[in-house]
C-alpha cells in the first residue's frame, strides 16, 4: 500500500529547498568575490532609519548612518539620506532620493559631498521567498567608499538583485543580494567598475520596529589599483 507525503512533511521539504537555494546563491557570490583579489580594509556601519508609509502608496525614508574605516578604528563619514518611493502596482515602484555626506579627506579635513539618485524596482513575493530587482541611476561623490579621497562626481548605473526568506511563525528573516555598478561617463568607455555582495538577518520586534545585522563585501575592478573591503552593519528601523 502506497503512503503519500503528509502536508507537514511537504511544507518542511519546500522550506528546506528554499533555504538551500538562498544559501547556494550566497556562497556563489562569496566564492566569486574571494577569488578576485585581496581584502584591504574592514569597516563598520551604524544606521538609524525612520519610515513613513502613506495610504496613497507613497513611502518616505529618512536615515542617518555613521561609518568607520581602517579596521573600524577611524571615523570615515556621516551620511544623511532622504528617499521617497511610489508604488505603481503589480510589484513595480519608482523612487528618488538625495544624500548629504560629511567625510574626512586625506588632509583629515571634514568636507561635504552630495548624491542624487532615481530608481525603478520590482518585487516578486513568492512566499516565504521574496525576490527584488532594482535599477538605479545615480550621480554623486560618495559611492567610492573604499577610497580616502573620492574622485570627481560620476554618473553610475546600479543594478541589484535581492533574495529574502522569512521563517514561518518567527520574527526572523534572512536576505542576500548582489549589485553591479556601471560607470556611464568616463574618459575610456562605459565599464563595469564595482560590485557589492550582501547578506543579513532581520529581527522584527513588532510591526513598527526592527533590527538588522548585515555583512557587505565591496570590491572594485577594471581599475589600475582596485580596492576591496568588508563591512559589518547594524541598523534599527522604525515605521510610523
Amino acid at each position: 500500500m502506497k503512503r503519500g507525503w503528509s502536508p507537514t512533511m511537504m511544507m518542511m521539504i519546500r522550506r528546506a529547498t528554499h533555504i538551500s537555494l538562498l544559501t547556494s546563491v550566497a556562497w556563489l557570490c562569496l566564492i566569486s568575490n574571494f577569488l578576485s583579489g585581496q581584502v584591504t580594509d574592514f569597516q563598520t556601519a551604524l544606521e538609524a532609519r525612520l519610515v513613513k508609509e502613506f495610504k496613497s502608496d507613497i513611502d518616505l525614508d529618512l536615515s542617518l548612518e555613521q561609518r568607520f574605516r581602517e579596521n573600524s578604528l577611524q571615523y570615515d563619514r556621516t551620511m544623511t539620506t532622504l528617499e521617497g518611493s511610489y508604488k505603481l502596482g503589480k510589484g513595480f515602484s519608482v523612487g528618488s532620493g538625495a544624500r548629504w555626506v560629511v567625510m574626512k579627506n586625506t588632509r583629515l579635513e571634514l568636507v561635504n559631498r552630495f548624491r542624487l539618485h532615481a530608481d525603478l524596482s520590482y518585487k516578486v513575493p513568492v512566499k516565504p521567498v521574496s525576490v527584488s530587482l532594482r535599477s538605479m541611476l545615480q550621480y554623486g561623490f560618495d559611492e567610492q567608499v573604499l577610497r580616502k579621497e573620492p574622485d570627481l562626481a560620476s554618473l553610475y548605473d546600479r543594478n541589484r538583485i535581492e533574495l529574502g526568506y522569512h521563517f514561518f511563525g518567527t520574527k526572523i528573516s534572512i536576505q542576500t543580494g548582489y549589485e553591479l555598478y556601471t560607470q556611464l561617463v568616463n574618459r575610456e568607455r562605459v565599464v563595469f567598475c564595482r560590485s557589492k555582495t550582501t547578506a543579513g538577518v532581520v529581527y522584527d520586534f513588532n510591526r513598527h520596529s526592527s533590527l538588522s545585522f548585515s555583512w557587505l563585501y565591496d570590491r572594485e575592478f577594471n581599475k589600475a589599483d582596485p580596492q576591496r573591503a568588508h563591512m559589518t552593519g547594524l541598523s534599527y528601523t522604525y515605521k510610523l
